[in-house]
């Protein structure tokens, strides 16, 4: 019964409904069932506070949580976790704010207090760009709300008050847009959107 939960996350995987708790793990619920049913695929998940949950190109799973890490379900239902390790390859911070694949397969985790972390599939490693001095190289702040890119295939991230830091593909740098550069009312940002108008973003006072 999740009556009394607090939810954090809702996703519909084909007519089922994956549920993220704030504490009590992940849940799911369809017509024919009579109550919710706990998934429990992974240990490490009871518990676990679901943030963000996010269907990838290949159709597997991933699983945001705000202090263990990332889990990853593939399309054999086996699970993959990953979190912070004493080496470059692992994830930089284990509180998962945002998800995010992108059109070249590249996947994106925003986090709360380390920047960003981007993993390729392919090579299976794991890197990330953090906060730095705001030199157009780095992040701008360490908190990343939001991720999204667009058709030409530039990265734009939502930060807590950095306001939004989008990275130019061809450039390789860093542009930052926030109230001090006059295209948003607020630096806390919270959504993006990517439509054929442009990217659409909601910040803590109205969207741009």
């Amino acid at each position: 019964n999740l009556a009394a939960e607090s939810i954090k996350a809702l996703y519909n995987n084909e007519n089922i409904l994956i549920i993220g708790t704030e504490g009590n793990g992940l849940w799911q619920y369809s017509t024919t069932a009579k109550a919710p049913e706990e998934i429990r695929g992974h240990p490490d998940l009871v518990n676990t506070v679901v943030h963000k949950i996010y269907r990838d190109q290949s159709g597997c799973l991933w699983i945001g949580t705000l202090g263990d890490g990332v889990f990853k379900v593939d399309e054999n239902n086996q699970w993959i976790h990953q979190s912070v390790a004493n080496n470059a390859d692992s994830l930089s911070n284990n509180r998962i704010l945002s998800l995010f694949q992108d059109r070249t397969g590249i996947f994106w985790i925003g986090t709360e207090g380390a920047g960003l972390n981007y993993y390729d599939p392919y090579s299976l490693l794991i890197r990330n760009i953090r906060q730095g001095n705001n030199n157009q190289e780095n992040l701008n702040n360490k908190m990343v709300y939001a991720i999204t890119s667009d058709t030409n295939d530039n990265w734009w991230f939502g930060t807590e008050s950095g306001g939004v830091n989008h990275w130019n593909s061809v450039k390789k740098q860093f542009n930052y847009y926030n109230v001090e550069s006059g295209h948003l009312h607020h630096n806390t940002v919270r959504a993006l959107l990517e439509t054929d108008l442009g990217i659409f973003v909601a910040t803590l006072n109205g969207f741009s």
